[in-house]
């Protein structure tokens, strides 16, 4: 069988649909990570040294609810090829989780919930009840990380285009079984030169924010998305999470090292360079930044932007089950080149939440 992991990258440049699509899928039905460890397996000479991870900042749980959302996004993009590729309908839970930070020695991770799926308009075909699903979906978080608490923090998620958003934020708020948000402007189809877009995202931030919570998110919302979008964010979006700490996901991409987001990561650059308010609170995490396809120029600009950001602002995390820790740590010592004393601090970075 070939090796779907290495061509998602080529699949996610031929339109945002087919991203989205592609990687949830593969995501569901649990493809990249068994096809991540064959190549994890031919990275033995890695030129950084292992350094056990602190914690993984990204990773996924589901319900087998989601499930019913893959498929009727599988319908209506009818891309066949990715939605054959859903497997077992099985939900990833806790001993799952734990399984995969083994082998990095991980003390803790971030469980990010994907509740926001429900409020996608790519599954609008399904008329979820959008709040009562996405209720549901963190509840299963909540519950799953309460069996390791000592080990997993949990955040929910919202789609912040939907009505119920901020009442469900404001529920987080007063339970405080989950720590963060996370929000996924690409499912949630968001668009920051969309004013009214960018009003609700605000409003939404604003809520999380109030009660100083740690905030996820994946930017990158389509293909046509560079530094223009990257400066609304920074300049319309950001002030609403106060002192509130931004994890922007993916380095700013949506999974590689793509010219879309070096641009964007380089945006952030030029902004904390220049002690711009609004971004002395924002972090990066490299889950599914490096692949097979990552070149050794690509690699180095990666480093370069890390270094004038500064290390201490980015984050291990895997993206599992589209990926694992071990998968992402192999691929990352053997890619980036970063020193021993540098990859050391990175995998040892900290944030209040995990302490």
């Amino acid at each position: 069988m070939r090796n779907v992991s290495r061509s998602l990258p080529r699949r996610w440049g031929r339109g945002t649909q087919m991203a989205l699509l592609t990687c949830m899928t593969l995501w569901a039905s649990g493809l990249c990570a068994s096809f991540a460890g064959s190549d994890a397996a031919r990275l033995t000479n890695a030129p950084l040294k292992f350094v056990p991870w602190y914690a993984d900042y990204h990773l996924h749980m589901r319900s087998a609810s989601l499930y019913g959302a893959f498929e009727a996004m599988c319908e209506d993009f009818h891309y066949d090829e990715v939605c054959g590729m859903l497997g077992p309908k099985k939900a990833i839970g806790t001993t799952d989780v734990l399984a995969m930070l083994a082998p990095v020695k991980a003390r803790k991770a971030v469980v990010l919930s994907s509740a926001y799926f429900f409020g996608s308009p790519y599954v609008s075909s399904m008329h979820y009840d959008v709040s009562k699903m996405t209720r549901l979906e963190n509840e299963y978080v909540a519950n799953q990380v309460a069996e390791a608490p000592q080990r997993l923090v949990g955040f929910f998620s919202v789609d912040p285009l939907q009505p119920s958003a901020v009442d469900e934020v404001n529920f987080w708020i007063h339970d405080g079984r989950l720590k963060g948000l996370k929000l996924h402007l690409a499912n949630s189809r968001v668009r920051l030169t969309n004013p009214q877009h960018v009003q609700q995202l605000v409003k939404v931030i604003h809520a999380a924010a109030s009660a100083h919570l740690p905030i996820v998110i994946h930017l990158r919302a389509s293909d046509i998305f560079g530094a223009r979008e990257a400066g609304i964010f920074i300049r319309d979006v950001l002030p609403s999470a106060g002192d509130s700490v931004v994890q922007i996901a993916h380095c700013g991409g949506w999974g590689g090292t793509d010219q879309a987001q070096a641009v964007v990561l380089q945006v952030f650059a030029d902004h904390i360079k220049a002690d711009d308010p609004s971004t002395r609170h924002v972090l990066f995490d490299l889950s599914a930044v490096v692949t097979p396809e990552t070149t050794p120029e690509q690699a180095a600009r990666l480093v370069a932007q890390m270094r004038q950001i500064g290390l201490h602002r980015f984050l291990l995390g895997s993206d599992f089950n589209a990926s694992t820790p071990a998968y992402t740590d192999s691929i990352t010592r053997a890619k980036l080149p970063l020193t021993n004393a540098e990859w050391r601090l990175i995998a040892g970075n900290i944030e209040p939440w995990v302490r």
